[in-house]
Order: structure tokens, then C-alpha cells, then sequence
């Protein structure tokens, strides 16, 4: 489980460190993938919390959607957005919510 809850409150870096510290852990780069690591902060958190109505934008669904600007040098190029998303943005990456 991948989750903020004190000073920091920066998710995208959590996201960050549980793909290092998993991949050190295990001494295996497949684990803790990228698409894995997003659906265990979306679909796989409501369904924990049973909340059928959170973790996809889908009709009906309750959603709080977060812009992440992406234009940021550090996040250049930027060959693949979900990659660079939790390996190098943070909050100050975050335009809106």
C-alpha cells in the first residue's frame, strides 16, 4: 500500500520511493511496475476502502481529478507520461486538483 499521512503529503514522491525501495527489496526491476503502482493508489485503494464509486473516471464515478504538468524541464523528454509521473514529478508538479 502506497499512502501520505504527516508532513510531506506528496504522493507522487511515495510512488516514487515504493518503486525503489521494492525494486532494491527484491533485487528485481519487474516488480512494482509503474501501471501496477497507479492502480494501487486508484482502483486498488477504493476497492480496499469499498468504494465502488472511486478509482476510475467512468460515468457515475466520483472523482477528484489531478492536473499534473508535465512541460516541467526535469520531466524532459518525456518518452512515456505514467513512467516520468512517478519516477520524477512531485507536488510541485501539480497544477490543479
Amino acid at each position: 500500500m502506497v499512502a501520505t499521512d504527516g508532513y510531506n503529503m506528496d504522493l507522487l514522491g511515495e510512488l516514487n520511493a515504493a518503486s525503489m525501495i521494492s525494486k532494491i527489496a527484491s533485487g528485481r526491476a519487474d516488480v512494482a511496475s509503474v501501471p501496477d503502482l497507479i492502480e494501487s493508489v486508484t482502483a486498488t485503494a477504493a476497492s480496499l476502502i469499498k468504494r465502488p464509486d472511486l478509482g476510475a473516471i467512468a460515468p457515475g464515478a466520483t472523482a477528484d481529478l489531478t492536473v499534473v504538468d508535465l512541460t516541467h524541464p526535469h520531466l524532459q523528454p518525456l518518452f512515456d507520461p505514467r513512467r516520468g509521473l512517478v519516477a520524477l514529478a512531485n507536488r510541485a508538479n501539480i497544477d490543479q486538483v
